[in-house]
């Protein structure tokens, strides 16, 4: 899933910025909702997802989140509220 949808915002994002979707018919708005969607999700899942550690692999909630939180938490975080405020901005202008 991850790859379908990072290979749709690879395409649409380029395209998107520079103007050449004026007028997006309502299939590519949903499926942009759906990815927003997705990343968010994502975004919570990997909170729960171990790592390893001097090669030992940690899977303990606490640890797993605290160091989602130090790693890639705030960029994740920065993304995924771009992303949505697109959404509404471009809602908002329509």
């Amino acid at each position: 899933i991850n790859l379908g949808v990072m290979g749709w915002d690879l395409l649409t994002i380029p395209l998107d910025g520079a103007g050449f979707v004026l007028d997006p018919p309502s299939w590519y708005i949903i499926i942009g909702l759906v990815t927003a969607s997705w990343w968010t999700v994502e975004m919570f899942l990997n909170f729960t997802r171990g790592y390893f550690q001097k090669g030992i692999s940690e899977m303990r909630l606490k640890k797993t989140a605290k160091a989602y939180l130090r790693s890639w938490f705030v960029p994740d975080l920065l993304l995924v509220l771009l992303d949505w405020s697109t959404h509404f901005l471009a809602e908002l202008m329509s």
